[in-house]
This record gives structure tokens, C-alpha cells and sequence, in this order.
């Protein structure tokens, strides 16, 4: 579990970069196609949707269904065939320094040491390669920024022993995305999971 939180925290890290990068406004929009790969896992795909300090993502792990919901400083693990969602507070974890919006997600890359690599294509795109090492996270790795739009394209980090390999693709931007996406369904059962997983968070 606490794996598939890690590689869960560091695509909404780099999920915020993306819809930053792209969008400073709190209403700004953002969709895409996220695939997360590691060696304990093999490869996870999702569908990413933001909307100013609001994301949802849903993929399928271990057959089932899982669909997170971020907002108001706190993320829930939602699985729809047991109606039951998972609430883990992020506010005063990971999430210092803005990271847990994509509004504020600009402060946080301050605190993260970059260094240009040089330039490589990306299906055909043209990126600029920086390395990247986070203070706050511990994460360090490389990412791929397409020049044209500058946006990620690709990123590629290691979190303690594992390395997190994520691609982002099919990308919408400025889409209509309804407020009820980012809501759970009426009789979700909700366990606080704050005070009985410490530390699941890479905190600084």
C-alpha cells in the first residue's frame, strides 16, 4: 500500500508541474493521460482531470478500480465497488510549499535544484532536459519539458529505492470539466487513514 501511495504522491507532483506550466489561473482546466511505471508495480495508466486546485484520477490497480480525488488539502482513495473511500490529510506533509494545487505549484519549484541536461526529442517533440532534486521530497530524477508548449512530456524520478518513470500524453487544455467530478458519491463511507498511516507521505 504505502508503494502505491509513493508512486500515487509523485504523479501528482509532476501533475501539478504539468497543469502550472500550463495555467497559473485557479480556473484554469487541464486533462490528460498519465502513465506511471515502476519496477514493484509495472505500469499503471490514469486519466488525469484539474481544475484550479481540484484533481481526480482514475486507473485500475490489481484489477480493481481506483478513482483519487484531491482538494481542500486532504486526498481521497475512492473504490467504487465497495462504495468506501480512503481520507489521507496532505496539508502539512507534502504539500508544504504548494505542491498539492496546481495554483501554487510555481513556489514549490523553488525549492527544487534544477540543472539543464541538454535537449532530446520526445515522439517527435523537442524537450528541454533538466535534472531535478527535490528538499522537500527527497525525489530527484529527470524531466522532459516540450519547448513549443512548455509542458512536461515525460519524467523519470526515484523515491527512496524506487524509480518512477511517467509519460503524459492525449493532453486538453481549457476543457469544460464539471464540479461534480471532484465530489464522491452520496453514502461513501469515509475512513480517515491520517492518524493510522504516518509517514506514508514523504514529508521533509
Amino acid at each position: 500500500m504505502k508503494k502505491v501511495l509513493v508512486i500515487l504522491w509523485t504523479s501528482l507532483i509532476m501533475g501539478g508541474l504539468l497543469s502550472s506550466l500550463l495555467y497559473a489561473q485557479p480556473t484554469s482546466t487541464i486533462s490528460y493521460d498519465q502513465i506511471v511505471t515502476s519496477p514493484s508495480l509495472g505500469t499503471m495508466t490514469s486519466r488525469v482531470w484539474i481544475k484550479g486546485e481540484k484533481m481526480r484520477i482514475e486507473q485500475t490497480a490489481q484489477g480493481q478500480k481506483m478513482v483519487t480525488l484531491m482538494k481542500e488539502g486532504a486526498m481521497y482513495l475512492y473504490y467504487p465497488s465497495q462504495k468506501m473511500a480512503m481520507k489521507i490529510d496532505i496539508s502539512a506533509g507534502a504539500g508544504q510549499g504548494g505542491q498539492e494545487n496546481p495554483k501554487d505549484m510555481m513556489e514549490y519549484l523553488k525549492s527544487v535544484k534544477t540543472k539543464p541536461l541538454g535537449q532530446e526529442r520526445i515522439e517527435g517533440k523537442l524537450c528541454d532536459v533538466y535534472q531535478i532534486i527535490s528538499s522537500q521530497t527527497g525525489a530527484r530524477g529527470k524531466v522532459w519539458v516540450w519547448r513549443e508548449k512548455k509542458i512536461p512530456l515525460k519524467s523519470v524520478m526515484t523515491v527512496g529505492n524506487e524509480t518512477i518513470t511517467t509519460r503524459y500524453r492525449n493532453i486538453q487544455i481549457g476543457i469544460n470539466i464539471p464540479d461534480s467530478l471532484f465530489e464522491l458519491p452520496p453514502g461513501t463511507k469515509i475512513m480517515d487513514m491520517s492518524q493510522m498511516m504516518p509517514g506514508v507521505i514523504p514529508q521533509e
